[in-house]
């Protein structure tokens, strides 16, 4: 192997070096703070995905060290798109539920965000939320259709986040965009 060679690699296996080199990084900047608090400081300003909240693909989110060691640093405005996640409706053989959830990443109380969100080309939504606390996750469901799903080119989504009047820290993660191929389905069903 040359130096210029590289591999991937996902799971517990790839998750615990970070972990365990986040949380040492934390007790070495902050000898005051006990193991418990690092552990505790991960979960708290780790960034959701998937469901909102905690879930079964993504536990408690992924890793941000920025965001711990920029906890108290006033005036950070930061609303991001989570995720984008769909979910069965009924038996699953149908329609699915797609939240789109935002999440404030920032340091300071969001009074107002508003959410664009493009279902395909023909459906736009907007919407506004209040009052979103530090680390709080909102979560915003709109039903999908078979018909939807069933197109060939596949469905897509596209989400913007926002926050008037504030000017967003981190703006790389006010939007996203999902292109969902539903592979085997039969419109007329």
């Amino acid at each position: 192997e040359s130096e210029d060679d590289s591999f991937s690699f996902s799971g517990t296996s790839a998750a615990v070096p970070f972990v365990s080199g986040a949380l040492a990084g934390l007790l070495s900047q902050y000898p005051s703070l006990t193991a418990e608090r690092a552990v505790e400081l991960l979960y708290e300003y780790s960034n959701d995905a998937g469901a909102p909240g905690k879930d079964s693909d993504f536990g408690s989110g992924i890793l941000n060290v920025g965001r711990i060691l920029n906890r108290n640093t006033p005036g950070v405005y930061d609303i991001a798109i989570a995720d984008h996640h769909l979910r069965p409706v009924g038996d699953g053989t149908g329609d699915v539920m797609l939240t789109v959830s935002v999440q404030n990443r920032g340091t300071e109380r969001i009074p107002t965000a508003e959410l664009t969100v493009r279902l395909g080309a023909e459906d736009a939504r907007v919407f506004k939320a209040a009052d979103i606390d530090v680390g709080e996750t909102v979560g915003f469901e709109f039903p999908v259709t078979r018909a939807q799903l069933a197109r060939a080119t596949g469905f897509k989504i596209l989400s913007i986040a926002t926050i008037p009047g504030k000017t967003d820290a981190t703006i790389g993660d006010n939007s996203k965009g999902t292109l969902v191929v539903a592979r085997g389905l039969d419109e007329s069903r």
